[in-house]
């Protein structure tokens, strides 16, 4: 078996780019909410 019809079997062809689409997501969230913390005067960011 190639490894190359395995992977595209098993795998969709979107898949990194959707798991890299869900990673920046969520990092922009967080950086939303620290942001957020911040103005609030929760945190203090020297």
């Amino acid at each position: 078996m190639e490894f190359g019809k395995l992977k595209e079997k098993n795998f969709p062809k979107d898949f990194t780019w959707g798991v890299a689409t869900s990673a920046y997501q969520t990092e922009g969230a967080l950086e939303k909410r620290w942001q957020r913390l911040v103005d609030l005067g929760c945190i203090y960011q020297p």
